[in-house]
C-alpha cells in the first residue's frame, strides 16, 4: 500500500526550504556589509590591533577603580576621543572629529548590534562571566605594563584579554578597519552559548 503525504506537509517542506533561503541570504548580506559610519577614518584595527587599547578605555563597561560593571558598556562621546586626540586637528582624517567637538555636536555612530526589544541583555553579566572564565581581573592594575595613551591603567595583558573576551559576540575587531557584525544573535547562537557555559536557558533569564 503506497502512501501519499498530505498536500499540506509538501507546501510546508517546501515553504520552510525558500524560508531557509531567504534568512540565510539575509544573514550574508547583513554580514558581509561595513556600515558607514560619521566619522570613516575612525578604526578599530589602529585602536585595538596596532596601538593595543583595551576595550574599557573608550567602552567603560567597567569601573577600573572599584570593579564595579555597568550594564551596557556606552558608546565613548567625543569628549572621550579628545583626551587622546586634542592636538590632532591639522593630520588627515581628523577635521571631522575635532568638527563635532568645536560644535558640541554628538557624534552618532550607526548601531552594528541590535537585539529585539523583547530579548534582555545585560553586558555585566556576560562580561563578569566570560571574565571569570578566562581568568580576567576587571579592576586596577599596578604600575607596570601600562598600554600607550591609556590614563585608567589597563595593563597589557588586561587589554589583550578584554579584546579576547569582546570577541566573543563582537569577532576579532582588532583586524576590522570597519567593525561588521560576526555573530548572528539569533535565539539558537545564545542558547547553544549558554549551553556550553553552564548558564541558564530559562525563558525569564532572556526574556522579562
Amino acid at each position: 500500500m503506497t502512501r501519499h503525504l498530505p498536500l499540506a506537509a509538501i507546501y510546508g517542506y517546501f515553504g520552510a526550504m525558500v524560508l531557509g533561503m531567504l534568512g540565510l541570504r539575509y544573514y550574508a548580506s547583513t554580514h558581509a556589509t561595513n556600515t558607514e559610519q560619521p566619522i570613516p577614518t575612525f578604526s578599530h584595527e589602529v585602536h585595538v590591533g596596532k596601538n593595543k587599547i583595551a576595550c574599557s578605555t573608550c567602552h567603560e563597561f567597567t569601573n577600573l577603580a572599584d570593579g564595579k560593571l555597568a550594564r551596557r558598556p556606552g558608546i565613548p562621546s567625543v569628549q572621550k576621543c579628545m583626551e587622546c586626540h586634542i592636538d590632532t586637528k591639522d593630520k588627515p582624517g581628523f577635521q571631522l572629529l575635532h568638527g563635532f567637538y568645536e560644535r558640541r555636536e554628538s557624534i552618532v555612530w550607526n548601531r552594528i548590534h541590535t537585539l529585539p526589544g523583547h530579548v534582555y541583555f545585560p553586558h555585566h553579566r556576560h562580561i563578569r562571566a566570560l571574565a571569570e572564565k578566562q581568568e580576567l581581573k576587571l579592576s586596577q592594575t599596578d604600575d607596570s605594563g601600562y598600554i600607550k595613551h591609556d590614563e585608567k591603567g589597563v595593563a597589557l595583558g588586561e587589554a589583550e584579554g578584554q579584546a579576547k573576551l569582546c570577541a566573543n559576540c563582537h569577532g576579532e575587531v582588532k583586524y576590522m578597519s570597519k567593525i561588521r557584525q560576526v555573530r548572528s544573535l539569533s535565539m539558537g547562537w545564545c542558547v547553544s552559548c549558554h549551553r556550553e557555559n553552564n548558564a541558564s536557558i530559562d525563558c525569564l533569564t532572556c526574556h522579562q
